[in-house]
Parts: structure tokens; sequence; C-alpha cells
């Protein structure tokens, strides 16, 4: 590895290469506690709407869901567009965890009525 490092710091790339930044979305700029915020409300939304709807919990894999919610942040702006969709989107068994704190509180509700 010291040789490849010696080899590259000798090498300068040229001023047309194009950077990685061109390729990812830096998420560095926007801060961890605004994406887990906005993640959680992600998480309880999806929760609540598989559990209201009675729909699968792989939903929230779908492409077409994530494109969905690409396009909301998009259309709407609560976001930068520098935060790429995946690190909001949760994951089924996080959404699935939520579905049973739902189930029990509409339970509740239902047995005060």
């Amino acid at each position: 590895m010291d040789k490849h490092n010696k080899a590259c710091g000798q090498q300068s790339s040229p001023s047309s290469q194009s950077s990685i930044d061109l390729y990812f979305t830096k998420t560095n700029n926007i801060s961890k506690k605004l994406i887990n915020s906005t993640k959680r409300k992600l998480i309880l939304s999806l929760a609540e709407c598989c559990a209201l709807d009675s729909l699968l919990f792989t939903l929230v894999r779908g492409d077409g869901s994530k494109e969905l919610v690409d396009v909301l942040f998009k259309t709407i702006g609560q976001l930068s567009a520098a935060i790429s969709i995946y690190d909001v989107i949760p994951d089924s068994t996080t959404v699935s965890r939520e579905i049973d704190k739902i189930y029990t509180l509409r339970k509740e509700q239902l047995i005060i009525l």
C-alpha cells in the first residue's frame, strides 16, 4: 500500500477528469438529526398506511413506493435535492414493528368507545 500511496501522490489528475461527487449525492451537509427525524416520520406514516389499508410490508421495498417518495420529496421541496431517498426509506422490518404499536393503540381506542 505504501508503494501505491507514493505513486499516487506523485501523479496529478487532469483538470478535465470528473469528480466522483458528480455520481453520488452528498448527505454530509444535511444534518443527521434532520435525516433521522424525517425517517422516523416516514416509518410511522408507512406503518400506519400498511395497518389501515391492509397492505404488505413489502410495499416499503418496492421500486414504485421509492419512486413515489422520491417524487414527493422533489415536488414538495421538503428536503434538499442533495439527499438520497435511500437515506430515509425505512426497511420493511422497521415498519412492521410500528404496526404492532399502532394495532395496540387502535385496539385500546376501540375498547374505550
